[in-house]
């Protein structure tokens, strides 16, 4: 692996972190009343990162590999409500 797959890699990373993060808000200020939420959203996020962090799932976490089920299913849960996630961001643009 040479310097730029790193690179690459470490920007993937980076932007499974943000959709994590991102999902956790969405719900979060859905919870406190702050925002609208679409609920459909809410159940997908909430069972994305119930899988996230259950450490026996498809592929149990222990195993090499283990968090690449853990990756495909926060990206499918943010890519299937993107709309979603891209109206929070504006709105906590908006609401800091």
């Amino acid at each position: 692996m040479n310097e730029s797959d790193l690179i690459k890699l470490k920007y993937k990373v980076g932007d499974l972190w943000d959709l994590i993060f991102s999902l956790w808000g969405y719900i979060n200020d859905s919870r406190k009343g702050n925002f609208s939420p679409d609920w459909g959203a809410i159940a997908v996020f909430t069972a994305a990162l119930v899988y996230l962090i259950n450490p026996m799932d498809l592929v149990p976490d222990i195993l090499p590999g283990g968090y690449l089920d853990d990756a495909a299913v926060i990206s499918a849960a943010a890519t299937q409500y993107f709309n979603e996630i891209s109206r929070w961001k504006d709105w906590k643009k908006r609401n800091p």
